[in-house]
């Protein structure tokens, strides 16, 4: 009888030993197939393991694995080809590299979406920051910018509007003019403040993206503030974050008559990550806030070329 019972548990402990080494062979057939642990090895996927259970019992982004020195030098030859300074631009809050990629959450009243926001590589020496909303895939935002005076210029601010530009191709009214730009890191002193005014043309696109609908001129005027730092929490993790206060004025020309919109945006922004979160409100003539919702965007993933562990 224990023999019975013995040679029974043997036959059984065999096949389940097969079943578990058949598992394992797709496991390690998948890892090789789909990942890179053959070039970086099992240390190194399990150092990105440990540093992801962090972040998610923690709730903080890791920390960059790269030297001050390694990440200059990545930076350095990423903008070598194009002989021009590299787009940290003197900023550490904005690693605008080819490349580098950011996705966020949208809020706009009851309806939630997600928006794509990523740096392709730069064509004829231009540098583009290319935005699209999940829901209408076939649409992008494209603004232009460049790297001037220590500073990074866009030719229009439509990354931070892409919810409401669908089928709009904006311009600014002269060729090429840089009229608008990022902080650098002084200007995140508590108190700063400055401003900055372009002329932008808006063209609307039929549903079949072929003729133009309608166009319109707009003079828009941006007064920054900084408002010192600030923690804040988003799905990519918990920053300490530089707050900035941007009121924008919109002086819209349309043929029907001019139109006048006053708006809050505010702008949570963490050294080598980017814009980590943005609220827009609508303001009445008064200065006040409108009854409109607040327009939020929660940053989702990112990846940064020169900081291996930021992945999305």
């Amino acid at each position: 009888m224990f023999l019975k019972k013995f040679i029974v548990m043997s036959f059984s402990s065999h096949y389940t030993n097969l079943i578990l080494l058949f598992l394992a062979s797709i496991a390690v057939a998948l890892l090789i197939r789909y990942t890179d642990i053959v070039n970086i090895g099992l240390g190194g996927y399990w150092e990105g393991g440990v540093t992801g259970v962090k972040r998610i019992f923690y709730g903080q982004a890791p920390s960059s694995d790269l030297s001050p020195a390694e990440k200059e030098k990545t930076r350095e030859e990423t903008a070598k080809d194009q002989n021009r300074e590299p787009l940290f631009c003197g900023s550490s809050f904005f690693p605008w590299l080819p490349g580098a990629s950011w996705q966020y959450r949208l809020f706009n009243g009851s309806k939630q979406d997600l928006i794509s926001l990523g740096i392709p590589t730069s064509q004829d020496n231009k540098y583009f920051l290319d935005g699209q909303l999940e829901s209408n895939k076939r649409w992008t935002i494209r603004s232009l910018f460049r790297c001037d005076r220590g500073k990074i210029w866009l030719t229009d601010l439509s990354f931070w509007e892409i919810y409401a530009l669908d089928r709009t191709v904006t311009t600014p009214c002269g060729a090429e003019e840089y009229n608008f730009s990022l902080p650098q890191d002084k200007d995140f002193s508590g108190g700063n403040t400055w401003t900055e005014k372009g002329c932008l043309k808006h063209e609307v696109l039929d549903r079949d993206y072929d003729k133009i609908e309608s166009e319109w001129e707009e003079t828009v005027e941006t007064r920054w503030r900084a408002l010192g730092t600030e923690n804040v929490k988003v799905p990519a993790g918990e920053f300490s974050a530089e707050k900035m206060e941007v009121t924008l004025t919109r002086e819209q020309k349309f043929s029907a008559g001019p139109q006048k919109i006053l708006a809050l945006i505010r702008l949570w922004v963490a050294k080598e990550v980017g814009i980590v979160k943005i609220s827009y409100q609508e303001l009445g003539a008064d200065q006040k806030p409108t009854n409109k919702e607040t327009i939020f965007q929660e940053l989702t993933g990112f990846q940064i070329p020169t900081e291996r562990n930021f992945k999305k």
